[in-house]
């Protein structure tokens, strides 16, 4: 299990808050069954493939990511 990291407009690799991921597409790309997405606020106006089962997705902030 990993845990990855999503916050609009940034360019890591995701392994940490300050290294996140810009897009949902990007962690789509990435998660394996098991991992955990932990999604920055903001507002995600993109088309993603959920095809990797057990995948869990959160926000960081309760009602702040949609």
């Amino acid at each position: 299990m990993k845990t990855w990291y999503v916050k609009k407009g940034s360019n890591g690799d995701g392994s940490s808050p300050e290294a996140a991921l810009g897009t949902l597409a990007a962690a789509a790309r990435v998660v394996e069954p098991g991992d955990v997405v932990i999604v920055g606020p903001g507002t995600y106006r993109e088309q993603i493939d959920l095809t990797t089962p057990n995948v869990t997705w959160v926000s960081s902030e309760k009602h702040k990511a949609v």
